[in-house]
């Protein structure tokens, strides 16, 4: 049995063999190995206390037992759209509960690890007696049979028929969105009779016209669980932005705008390459006395410095998109430097977008687009805030 849709062909000297290249980051999977799919027990029906650690607003219980609903009509499928900082992952709890007093699995995947240390987090909080795991690269864990699983999208390709209950959160992002190979693995690790849900944000033009005609059962909350609007970005023009930076000296906009919001919260700035991290970082300190770090795929003290900002230790932290979504921090600015560049599409400036405002004790913020010349991405994204905001 493959473990992933995809198998490419690999010519060896003496005999070909088959491997995937798909399941390198989970482990190898050649065709001389053979890989043997192990049922998962089910466990004794028992209740399981749900402690509330927050209360959900009327609107994310309607969705809440929406969910419910169709997991008690033997549905396959549930889409759930809802806002950056609606509290998706708070909805998706009773039904998890119900999953797991019958005694079957629950999984709740992510395309970020960062994602999952925050679900995680959550699940401690709410499901006290529930043994669960968090599996990814970088976790170290290894799955021990524990009832709740968080991971990453690609830590599914392990299992085949386990779970009752799969949620994939920001399913319309990348990875998971445009790989065939983690569709599949999602599709083998639901059981026969499981139930799929989709969490996202940023639904694609194809994605919401499926939902306006009821292709599947769905739910929608176009406001953030504190009743509060998004807010709306204001886009700055900043030409020859990448010739300032290589010079080591951050362009005038850009400064004036940070020297007065650095007093007032921590800041997330935002570059679309990695080259361009130290570039701003070595900028930022030549202007201002803070603490100012940089992190990106590569860097190997991304967690540290996360950790550091969270506490407050660092005050401005540039980054790629590998903070566009996934992690919370209670009270920041926003800016984006060279926003018109093609990594920031639509769906990526507005995760970025809300990552200000998402704490019921610090709903304000400021979010700029710093930009050499306006993009479709950005004029949709400016309008897509605006329009759900008037949708509420």
């Amino acid at each position: 049995m493959k473990r992933s849709a995809i198998v490419y062909v690999k010519q060896a000297r003496q005999q070909p063999y088959y491997y995937c290249r798909e399941c390198v980051m989970i482990g190898s999977a050649r065709s001389t190995q053979k890989f043997i799919w192990r049922s998962l027990p089910k466990l004794k029906v028992a209740m399981v206390p749900l402690r509330e650690v927050s209360i959900l607003t009327e609107k994310q219980r309607q969705i809440s037992s929406e969910v419910v609903e169709t997991l008690r009509l033997k549905q396959s499928f549930h889409y759930v759209w809802a806002v950056t900082g609606a509290g998706k992952t708070a909805m998706l709890f009773a039904a998890m509960q119900q999953v797991i007093a019958q005694g079957q699995y629950v999984a709740f995947v992510s395309p970020r690890r960062e994602a999952c240390k925050a679900v995680s987090e959550q699940v401690t909080q709410v499901f006290t007696t529930v043994p669960h795991v968090v599996l990814h690269q970088k976790s170290g864990a290894v799955y021990q049979g524990e009832q709740l699983v968080i991971g990453t999208v690609q830590q599914l390709l392990r299992f085949h028929r386990s779970f009752k209950l799969l949620i994939v959160d920001e399913a319309d992002a990348f990875p998971y969105s445009r790989n065939e190979s983690l569709h599949y693995g999602v599709k083998q690790a639901l059981t026969s009779d499981g139930l799929l849900v989709y969490l996202s944000a940023t639904p694609s033009a194809k994605r919401q016209k499926q939902l306006r005609r009821g292709c599947y059962r769905s739910s929608e909350l176009h406001r953030r669980y504190h009743g509060k609007d998004m807010l709306v970005p204001r886009e700055v023009l900043v030409l020859n932005w990448y010739e300032k930076i290589a010079t080591g000296r951050l362009p005038q906009k850009v400064s004036r705008w940070l020297t007065r919001v650095v007093s007032e919260r921590q800041t997330l700035i935002f570059v679309p390459e990695i080259k361009q991290v130290d570039l701003v970082v070595s900028a930022v300190q030549a202007q201002l006395s803070v603490r100012v770090a940089g992190v990106s795929a590569k860097n190997g003290q991304r967690e540290q410095h996360i950790s550091a900002f969270k506490e407050g230790e660092i005050t401005v932290l540039v980054t790629t998109l590998v903070l566009e979504r996934g992690v919370n921090f209670p009270n920041v600015n926003v800016a984006i430097i060279g926003a018109e560049h093609r990594q920031f599409n639509r769906a990526t400036l507005l995760q970025i977008s809300g990552r200000v405002g998402r704490n019921p004790l610090y709903q304000e913020g400021e979010i700029v687009f710093f930009h050499g010349g306006m993009t479709k991405a950005l004029r949709q994204a400016l309008a897509t805030v605006k329009h759900l905001n008037r949708e509420v």
